[in-house]
């Protein structure tokens, strides 16, 4: 029976668009009112039998009236906190009216502990600051009834035993009561304490991946940059050119990293603002994502760029659309294989209704930014983000599983800083994706024109335009000295590839392999003297 009212309530009474917070006031409203009702009817029948019929009327008064409230509270569910308050201001006021109608306090069989019940189930309920209004009023209608009891005359079938057994049932119901509400409340806090020692865990798992990556990240262009001064010094007119291009290369890598950590730590402090000019936004876009063609050339990762807009001026802060773009772009890279795609499309919408819009949005729900504004869709064919996933990859330090690495790569606050971007700048996230197809990210932005324009110049961008130095993965024998004994690198960073094999080219028959399992077929083909690489 139980279960039957339970599925009830769960279809035709609690409804997914209501807050938790609503959704626990009214389970706890219904369960603590409904099974009260029957039992106080059945209880006015025994009082009837007893021959006590005032007491009788009393108690089906109060049970008829919790009736009303209950029957209103169903038809008008949306109004929850209304009638617990109103439920539990009503505990209060039949309590004193009963008192005065019964001769008092001392003749009316502990009906004053009736309010005193309606004050301790009123922290069930409502917050403190509601409950502090119901508990000063139970006490003035205490005082009231104190000072009214030399005038008041007791009923004469309130008799002193009946007068005991009644004060003393009416003790029992309110320390049951306040059992419960404090086993509720120690139930609670254990239940808090539990969860915040399981989310602290959690954090400081998240922390220590997150140092141990972000260190990581830091090694590796450091170890470039430090590894190639040493070759230029060595052999300046060998190592020069390769050496300046992976050296300003993995520079700005670690430039785009501490900016990343400057933004969110900003955004922590809100602290960030907007610095809107106006200019027109997609010879911009060309500029800044010019770089990102390169990076994908070097990952053989075909980039698309599309747009059937010539011009849109538009006001928008250049480096936090720089950002956006950016973390997307090197995201999409970073998870794509070699051999992926990934499309940058760019339009302008107008009245376009959000309840159309597929895919997971971690901002306020599918909310419409303005009436018109520019869309930034960017699509990849890398391996794709699990349904379970989606809505956690924007959290803090969180990194999506990448195959066939034996680490996360990246700092895990690139995705983080697009959502808080995109807050800041009033606009909406989606994000769409399948295991195995690829990923796709759209940005809506609102499109605005207040501030005074601008011409757009040439910019220094994080990633400046070097011509990319192709990698050899794996050299033609007949150009090895074959007297050399052979090493086999396998490493997935090409930089560091690169910056390994300028050490030992001379000395080594140098073959590279990208990873792991390519590196045991290589090695069973080659059958190298040496295989260095990482943990």
């Amino acid at each position: 029976m139980k279960n039957i009212i339970e599925y009830w309530l769960e279809k035709h009474f609690f409804h997914s668009r209501e807050t938790p917070e609503i959704l626990a006031l009214k389970k706890r409203f219904l369960h603590s009112v409904v099974p009260g009702i029957p039992k106080m009817v059945l209880l006015g029948l025994l009082l009837w039998v007893l021959k006590l019929p005032t007491l009788a009327k009393g108690v089906w008064i109060f049970s008829g009236v919790e009736l009303t409230i209950i029957i209103a509270f169903i038809l008008l569910h949306q109004h929850v906190k209304f009638f617990t308050i109103i439920n539990q201001y009503f505990f209060v006021l039949f309590s004193f009216i009963g008192v005065l109608y019964f001769g008092g306090i001392l003749h009316s069989g502990g009906i004053v502990l009736v309010g005193l019940a309606g004050v301790l189930q009123s922290l069930y309920f409502l917050k403190l600051n509601q409950v502090r209004y119901i508990f000063a009023f139970y006490l003035i209608t205490v005082i009231i009834e104190a000072l009214l009891q030399p005038f008041l005359t007791p009923v004469p079938e309130i008799t002193p035993t009946v007068n005991l057994v009644f004060f003393v049932l009416h003790l029992i119901v309110v320390t049951y009561n306040l059992y419960i509400r404090l086993s509720f409340y120690i139930n609670q806090n254990i239940q808090i304490r539990k969860l915040e020692t399981q989310k602290l865990k959690e954090l400081d798992t998240l922390k220590t991946n997150f140092y141990t990556n972000i260190t990581h990240e830091f090694r590796t262009p450091l170890t470039v940059i430090l590894g190639m001064t040493n070759q230029i010094r060595s052999n300046p007119g060998k190592y020069i050119e390769k050496g300046v291009h992976l050296i300003r290369k993995n520079g700005f890598q670690l430039l785009h990293l501490v900016n990343q950590m400057l933004d969110l730590s900003k955004l922590e402090a809100k602290s960030m603002q907007v610095n809107l000019i106006q200019q027109d936004i997609i010879p911009f876009v060309r500029q800044t994502i010019e770089p990102f063609s390169y990076l994908s050339k070097e990952k053989n990762v075909a980039f698309y760029f599309h747009t059937d807009l010539e011009e849109l001026w538009m006001d928008f802060d250049s480096e936090k659309m720089e950002s956006l773009i950016g973390n997307l772009l090197t995201n999409a890279i970073k998870y794509s294989p070699s051999g992926a795609s990934i499309h940058f499309d760019v339009s302008e919408y107008s009245n376009h209704k959000f309840e159309n819009i597929t895919g997971f949005s971690p901002l306020q729900g599918n909310y419409i930014c303005a009436e018109n504004g520019l869309k930034l869709t960017i699509r990849d064919t890398g391996q794709g983000i699990s349904e379970n996933e989606l809505p956690l990859i924007f959290n803090r330090y969180y990194q999506v599983e990448k195959k066939n690495l034996p680490h996360r790569e990246g700092s895990g606050i690139g995705l983080l800083l697009v959502k808080e971007i995109v807050q800041l700048l009033n606009g909406n996230l989606f994000v769409e994706s399948e295991p195995g197809k690829g990923t796709k990210f759209s940005v809506f932005l609102p499109i605005t024109n207040e501030t005074g324009k601008t011409f757009i110049h040439e910019k220094d961008s994080e990633f400046e335009l070097i011509e990319s130095i192709p990698h050899v993965d794996k050299v033609d024998s007949g150009q090895l000295n074959k007297n050399l004994p052979s090493l086999l690198i396998i490493e997935d960073n090409d930089d560091v590839v690169t910056y390994l094999r300028s050490i030992v080219e001379t000395t080594y028959q140098v073959n590279r392999a990208k990873n792991g399992e390519e590196g045991i077929e290589m090695t069973l083909e080659l059958i190298p003297d040496i295989i260095l690489s990482d943990v």
